[in-house]
């Protein structure tokens, strides 16, 4: 999905047919998304004051990290205050390190998959 820009572009946008020996040229990947502001601006500005104090928003019901765009708009008004954000993100994840060992996280994903065994559906 991501553009392939730079001395590797123009082999990766160009095809050769095996059989008639044809040559083709793909048009590269294009996206539109919303830029000055993003679509979550407008939120991210009204209810900054919720989402820092305590670096989680709640979406259906979990609370997650804030996303990227945020922490990025908040790192440009407030740097001093990011800084410690993150700070305390890191402390937070060295205090969590034995939940993410690799066996437990083995432990997380088979728990996960037998959850997802639960959800199919009967197709009669």
């Amino acid at each position: 999905m991501k553009k392939v820009t730079g001395k590797n572009a123009k082999e990766h946008y160009t095809e050769i047919d095996p059989e008639s020996g044809e040559i083709t040229t793909r048009k590269p990947e294009f996206t539109k998304m919303s830029l000055k502001p993003g679509i979550g601006y407008e939120w991210y500005k009204k209810y900054t004051s919720d989402v820092y104090p305590h670096d989680y928003v709640v979406i259906r019901g979990k609370k997650v990290k804030p996303p990227k765009y945020y922490d990025k708009n908040y790192k440009i008004e407030n740097p001093y205050e990011f800084d410690e954000i993150l700070y305390f993100r890191e402390k937070s994840a060295k205090l969590n390190y034995e939940d993410n060992t690799t066996e437990r996280l083995l432990v997380k994903e088979q728990v996960t998959q037998a959850k997802l065994q639960k959800l199919k559906r009967n197709l009669t």
